[in-house]
């Protein structure tokens, strides 16, 4: 069993290893060097010994070696600032490594590796219901972005003011009828009824004065993005230009069912269980909104080389007359976007795209001023790119940004 653990923590060393209070006790010259694994002390890992508990709970161990100890629940519930390893333009940790911008069960901690004289070495930043995520530190380190809802936001860490910097909305659905029934009978309580129409006018000039007070005070622009959930959504480093995808189901899709024959009522249960292979999957969309001048935009994927290609086994499908109507119809592939990645600066992006049949990736520069896409790599192949292509499972393998080469030039 020791053996085991063992080997468990040396897998997990470089992946779930924490950065603990411990650290107080280091020399001064310690405290003020870069970060590095060395100064790493104590290893967190979720673990039930033997099974005896009705779930996993949170152990430490010392990174030298020792008995592992269950850690209290009162500070389990104060945030661990867990090391997070380089992610090099993600600005997890601020200028020099010095401090580090966390989310634990919704809420923003700031921890400080070496905090002014009688500052405490971590703080909490928000403690609200709201579900706060993914925090980053802006280039400068002097604030924390981060993501509540669908929409980002920015908390100057001297002041402490917070600043909504994206609106965006689900574009609501109407009830009742169908569009058509609805817009015939607007129409007619329109053209019959005066007072409607007055009390239309006076609105809609009510809300064009509200809409120029909001403008006067520098609001987010609105974007109403239709249904779908939003995903992806980041700021690049430096500001200006925010990217989001969104997510939308397929069209009357439709799942399967099984039956759940357990249940506490004795009665079968049918659950809803996933649609079946070959289904058609949703779509996915890549926007750019450029803050500075108030307009958001879709990314044109297809763009890219070979996005119109008839993959070769749809080719075995068809006749010799209708494959060249596909070759020539110009009908592009589902293909789906990751990231962008931005460098530590903000000055270049990249796009890994993929094909939802699996056989092509791009790796592409986006510039975000135009949506304008730079292949940088293309690959093929006619069986499947890169195996199952299980992204949620890690089978996407890793991107992203080096420091810069020998011409001071960022490498991807």
């Amino acid at each position: 069993m020791t053996r085991w653990l063992s080997l468990f923590l040396l897998g997990l060393a470089l992946l779930t290893g924490g950065v603990p209070s411990e650290t107080r006790a280091q020399s001064s010259e310690q405290r003020t060097s870069p970060l590095s694994v060395e100064q790493i002390e104590t290893l967190y890992f979720d673990w039930n010994p033997k099974g005896r508990f009705e779930s996993d709970s949170l152990y430490r161990v010392p990174a030298g070696g020792g008995e592992p100890q269950k850690v209290p629940p009162e500070e389990r519930r104060d945030g661990i600032a867990f090391f997070d390893g380089w992610h090099h333009g993600e600005h997890v940790y601020g200028p020099r490594q010095r401090r580090k911008v966390y989310a634990d069960e919704g809420d923003l901690y700031l921890f400080d590796r070496r905090p002014p004289e009688g500052a405490p070495e971590k703080q909490r930043l928000t403690d609200t219901r709201a579900d706060e995520q993914g925090p980053r530190f802006s280039l400068g380190g002097e604030a924390v972005i981060y993501r509540a809802g669908d929409d980002l936001f920015q908390k100057h860490l001297d002041t402490g003011a917070t600043r909504q910097l994206t609106d965006l909305r689900a574009k609501p659905k109407k009830s009742g009828g169908t569009e058509s029934e609805d817009g015939y009978v607007d129409e007619q309580q329109e053209a019959l009824f005066k007072t409607l129409r007055e009390e239309q006018n006076e609105e809609e000039k009510r809300e064009a004065a509200r809409e120029r007070d909001r403008a006067a005070q520098d609001p987010p622009p609105t974007f109403r993005y239709g249904r779908g959930r939003v995903e992806q959504l980041q700021l690049r480093p430096g500001g200006r230009f925010v990217t989001f995808t969104v997510e939308q189901p397929p069209e009357d899709a439709k799942s399967t069912t099984v039956l759940d024959y357990v249940t506490e009522s004795g009665y079968t249960r049918t659950e809803t269980a996933r649609p079946k292979v070959g289904a058609p999957g949703g779509s996915s969309t890549l926007y750019v909104q450029d803050l500075k001048r108030d307009t958001t935009f879709e990314v044109d994927l297809a763009q890219l080389p070979g996005a119109y290609d008839v993959p070769e086994f749809k080719k075995d499908d068809l006749r010799p007359d209708s494959l060249a109507k596909a070759d020539s119809a110009k009908r592009k592939r589902d293909l789906y976007a990751f990231g962008p990645y931005w460098n530590a600066e903000g000055t270049a992006a990249v796009l890994d795209v993929r094909a939802r049949d699996n056989k092509d990736r791009w790796l592409a520069r986006l510039d975000p001023a135009t949506g304008q896409l730079t292949t940088l790599d293309r690959q093929h192949d006619d069986a499947w790119i890169a195996g199952p292509g299980i992204s949620w499972w890690g089978g996407g393998g890793t991107v992203g940004w080096m420091p810069g080469g020998p011409d001071g030039s960022p490498r991807f």
